[in-house]
């Protein structure tokens, strides 16, 4: 299996009109795939997808997301493949999956001077700090679940030991450096989903350990905190008929233990929402998908449509529209509106 990336997209400032466009090609996906009756094994580039969850993945953390130009709502579109050793055997109804990755890949952010650059880096930048990464050499990372599947319900349970995808700030302020740090972390999950006529009741649930915070505390020479957090995410698809799909999901965040001077809010929650049309003759695809933040508040908006021209090319055209406080996620990109083109080819 291969597959390329052809990707253009334009972006246009609410306020001060066309400011920007990305244009690149890329190898997407190379990989090669060995299949049993009872085991499946993949060796390359590849994606890798855990959960139902559309964008806040509690057990689907330990492999990197584009954040370079801006934020999907589609977690699976944001997934970025990695070099990997997958493996899965079943013995029905239960699996054993395994996920090996010889080196720690992290999320990419924007450059700076970029408009997608994190408000808290741009700050940095224009304080005259040079930021830096701090990438772990020789770091694997490997993930680990077992299933159990039938035709109306799914339950499993799962460990990854990893690093943290979203960076530590690391302060040196002697030298006016920030380090973007990674730290060890493991990751212990479950979840469960019951399956009827096309719809779908699930949740998804994860302890996380050692999730860095900035920190105010005046002891802490590098200003990061690390501190345990539970997440959880509950949700329902339905489908209204062959051709349409809605789907609702809470999420939320919470810091465990110590919460005390920290930058970050201790608990943090969204609703997201989405619907999915496909058009008679399956080539045509429409779709609107939003997400919002309570406190801060903020939302994303994306309406989309797709077209399949032949089946190994796929043309997609998107808008995204932001809004909310600066100090939420969304927010801080609110005149970053933006509409773009995607062209995916599989080979």
């Amino acid at each position: 299996m291969v597959s390329a990336d052809a990707h253009t997209a334009r972006a246009e400032n609410r306020d001060w009109g066309f400011w920007s466009e990305d244009e690149r090609l890329e190898l997407w996906e190379a990989y090669v795939r060995l299949r049993r009756d009872d085991w499946d094994m993949r060796f390359g580039k590849q994606p890798v997808r855990w959960g139902r969850a559309e964008d806040i993945g509690p057990i689907d953390n330990f492999t990197p997301e584009n954040r370079r130009e801006y934020l999907r709502f589609n977690r699976a579109a944001r997934k970025i493949p990695v070099w990997a050793l997958q493996g899965v055997y079943t013995a029905a109804p239960f699996s054993y999956e395994a996920i090996v990755q010889p080196s720690f890949e992290p999320s990419p952010l924007a450059p700076s001077g970029s408009n997608w650059r994190p408000r808290r880096l741009v700050a940095l930048d224009e304080a005259g700090w040079t930021v830096r990464e701090d990438k772990p050499s020789d770091a694997s990372v490997w993930a680990q679940r077992v299933r159990h599947r039938t035709d109306d319900f799914e339950a499993g349970v799962s460990h990854a030991y990893h690093y943290n995808q979203t960076p530590a700030l690391r302060m040196r302020p002697a030298q006016s450096e920030v380090l973007l740090d990674y730290r060890r972390q493991h990751t212990f999950g479950a979840d469960v989903a019951l399956l009827e006529n096309g719809s779908a009741l699930f949740a998804e649930g994860a302890y996380t350990t050692r999730e860095p915070f900035e920190t105010n505390d005046p002891g802490s020479t590098d200003r990061v905190a690390l501190r345990d957090i539970l997440s959880l995410v509950v949700g329902f698809d339905h489908a209204l008929d062959d051709a349409t799909r809605v789907g609702v999901q809470w999420a939320m965040r919470n810091i465990v233990n110590d919460r005390s001077q920290l930058v970050a809010n201790a608990f943090e929650h969204a609703v997201l929402g989405q619907i999915r049309r496909t058009v008679p003759g399956e080539k045509l695809e429409l779709g609107v998908s939003g997400r919002y933040w309570f406190d801060p508040h903020g939302y994303i908006l994306s309406p989309e449509i797709a077209f399949r021209l032949h089946e190994r090319i796929r043309i997609r055209a998107m808008l995204d529209l932001y809004g909310g406080s600066r100090d939420s996620e969304p927010g801080q990109f609110r005149d970053n509106d933006q509409w773009g083109l995607e062209l995916t080819v599989v080979f």
